[in-house]
């Protein structure tokens, strides 16, 4: 398996611990998770959409794209960090950059700069 079909199982993996994890919980009753997958671009979202009594709900949950050898974490608004989502399906932490920090911040977390 080349590294980029890593990637992209490790983040559909990832995706699908979380919905699983959640899917029982009566917080999230009438609302769906939506994993949307664009392989080909290699872009990865998760998003929570429906209703919740009389108000709209849209969230997205993350954002991670696959950028030439790593995957940049776009946006991470997860009750658990996507980055260690990705951590437990094997993805080193050097594999990881929170794009969500500019450089200099990157720069003092556990994962890659850029």
């Amino acid at each position: 398996m080349d590294r980029v079909d890593f990637f992209q199982q490790a983040i559909d993996k990832a995706m699908t611990v979380y919905v699983t994890d959640r899917s029982h919980s009566q917080s999230f009753s009438g609302l769906q998770f939506e994993r949307i997958a664009d392989r080909n671009n290699n872009r990865f979202l998760l998003t929570l959409v429906g209703w919740k009594d009389d108000e709209r709900i849209y969230h997205l949950i993350f954002h991670a794209d696959i950028i030439g050898d790593k995957i940049w974490i776009q946006e991470d608004n997860s009750d658990e960090s996507a980055a260690l989502l990705l951590e437990q399906q094997g993805v080193d932490k050097q594999d990881i950059v929170l794009a969500y920090y500019p450089d200099y911040h990157r720069a003092h977390t556990a994962y890659a700069v850029s």
